[in-house]
C-alpha cells in the first residue's frame, strides 16, 4: 500500500508551533507521579501525531536513559552532542549507532557544537557541527541594535553589472 505524504503548509494563519523542551529529563522522571504522567502522555502524543497539524516537539536532556525519558524513541530524529560513556551513544541514536560511526564519546572539549544526527530520512549517522557564537560577539550585537543610532552611516550601491549600473539589479 502506497501512501501519500500529508503536508501542511505553514502560513501566518497557521504558523509553525515549536515546542521546546530543555531538560526534558526534569519533567519525565524528576516530578511528582500525576505530573509526570500527563507531561510523559502529552509528549507522546505531539511527537507522534503533532507534525501533521505542523507541531515541531525538541527535548533537549543531560541523562539519556530510558527511565529518565520514557518517550525517546518516539522523537524522529535525534542529535548527540559529546557524552561521556559509549552507552550513551546508543541511548540518544538507537542501537548500532555507535558501531554505524557515530562516536560521540570521542569528542574533545575543544569541539564545541560537534555531534552525530541520526533518524528519519537519515541511513547512516551524520557528523554535524553546530555554529558556535561566543557571549562577547553576542554583547556587541545587542549593543548595536540596542545602541544609539549613529547618523554617519552611509548606504553605498553596489554594482550589479559589468558596466557599473547599478539600476535594474537583483539583491
Amino acid at each position: 500500500m502506497v501512501y501519500e505524504k500529508r503536508l501542511t503548509p505553514i502560513t501566518r494563519d497557521h504558523p509553525l508551533e515549536l515546542l521546546e523542551f530543555d531538560e526534558i529529563g526534569a519533567l519525565t522522571k524528576y516530578t511528582d507521579r500525576k505530573t509526570r504522567e500527563a507531561i510523559t502522555e502529552c509528549i507522546a502524543l505531539l511527537t507522534t501525531q503533532g507534525r501533521a497539524l505542523g507541531f515541531t516537539v525538541r527535548g533537549y536532556v543531560q541523562e539519556p536513559t530510558k527511565d529518565t525519558v520514557p518517550v525517546r524513541d518516539l522523537f524522529p530524529r535525534r542529535i548527540c552532542l559529546r557524552v561521556s560513556a559509549k552507552s550513551h551513544v546508543g541511548m540518544v541514536l538507537g542501537d548500532q549507532a555507535y558501531e554505524r560511526g557515530a562516536w560521540a564519546n570521542r569528542i574533545t572539549d575543544t569541539e564545541a557544537g560537534v555531534g552525530y544526527v541520526f533518524g528519519e530520512g537519515i541511513r547512516e549517522p551524520l557528523r554535524v557541527r553546530a555554529g558556535w557564537v561566543p557571549d562577547e560577539t553576542i554583547k556587541h550585537l545587542e549593543t548595536f541594535i540596542t545602541g544609539p543610532l549613529i547618523n554617519d552611516t552611509a548606504v553605498l550601491a553596489i554594482s550589479t553589472t559589468s558596466s557599473g549600473s547599478t539600476s535594474g539589479g537583483t539583491a
